[in-house]
C-alpha cells in the first residue's frame, strides 16, 4: 500500500467542499424526529463525511504493511478528522467550529456536536474515565433529556469505529450516560448490505401472489339428486 503525505490546513483537497444532501433516508428523519434542525442535520452530514475521509487517509497511512497499532491510528484519525472539520466549515457564517480545551466542538443552530472513537463499537459507547470535556459532554446530553417532551437537540455525540479499511461505521445520537444510548441515527455503515430498488411497476414473484379463487366443491348428495331417476328415464 502507498504511502502518501501527511495533508495539512491549506492543502485543496482538504477545502473541498462535500457534496450537497439531496435524498433523505430513516437515519436523518431520526434525527430530525428527536429535535435536530434541518441545519443540525446537514451538519452531521458533513461531520461524518469529514471523518470517512480522514479515515482514507489514514487507512493509506497506517495500511496492512506498515506498523502501527489501533491507539496510535485512532489518534491520527482524530487528527486527520479535526483538521477536515477545521477546512470544511472555515468561512462558514451558520457553522462555528470551537478547539478551545483542547477538544473539538461544532456549534450550529444552538447545538453542539462532538465526535469520539467507539473503541468496542458503536454498539457500547464509551465515554466514561477521567476526561472533562467527556463528562461534561454527558452532563450536557443528560440535562437536555429532563425537560417533556421532545427536546429540541443541544448536544449531540457522534461516535465512530474504524478499521485498517478505513472508517467503518458512525452512528450520532444522545447518551443517556458515558455507555448506553438514549437514541442514535446511522451515519454511515461501510458493511451494511445495500436494500435492492424496489419499483411499483414491477410483478410480484410467485410467493407474493395471491392465491387464485376457486369454486365451491360441489356436495355428492346435491350432484345425485340432480340426475334423473331410473323411473323418470323410463317414462
Amino acid at each position: 500500500m502507498a504511502v502518501l503525505p501527511i495533508r495539512i490546513t491549506g492543502d485543496p483537497v482538504l477545502h473541498a467542499i462535500a457534496a450537497d444532501v439531496t435524498e433523505f433516508d430513516d437515519s436523518l428523519r431520526a434525527l430530525g424526529a428527536n429535535g435536530a434542525s434541518d441545519l443540525v442535520v446537514d451538519t452531521a452530514i458533513r461531520l461524518t463525511e469529514c471523518l470517512r475521509l480522514a479515515g482514507d487517509d489514514v487507512a493509506d497511512s497506517t495500511g496492512k504493511d506498515l506498523f502501527d497499532d489501533a491507539t496510535s491510528r485512532g489518534q491520527l484519525l482524530y487528527r486527520r478528522g479535526r483538521n477536515r472539520t477545521i477546512a470544511e466549515f472555515a468561512g462558514d457564517e451558520l457553522v462555528e467550529v470551537s478547539t478551545a480545551d483542547n477538544a473539538l466542538h461544532v456549534l450550529v443552530d444552538c447545538c453542539a456536536l462532538s465526535f469520539y472513537s467507539a473503541t468496542d463499537g458503536i454498539d457500547q459507547p464509551s465515554l466514561d474515565g477521567t476526561s472533562r470535556t467527556k463528562r461534561s459532554v454527558v452532563d450536557e446530553m443528560q440535562m437536555q433529556l429532563e425537560g417533556m417532551g421532545v427536546p429540541k437537540a443541544h448536544r449531540l455525540v457522534l461516535m465512530h469505529e474504524a478499521d485498517e479499511d478505513g472508517l467503518l461505521r458512525a452512528a450520532i445520537g444522545v447518551l443517556r450516560n458515558g455507555h448506553e444510548w438514549v437514541w442514535r441515527a446511522t451515519m454511515y455503515d461501510r458493511i451494511a448490505p445495500a436494500e435492492a430498488p424496489t419499483s411499483s411497476d414491477a410483478k410480484p414473484g410467485y410467493e407474493d401472489q395471491e392465491e387464485p379463487k376457486l369454486p365451491a366443491i360441489q356436495r355428492r348428495e346435491n350432484i345425485a339428486s340432480d340426475k334423473p331417476s331410473e323411473s323418470q328415464q323410463g317414462s
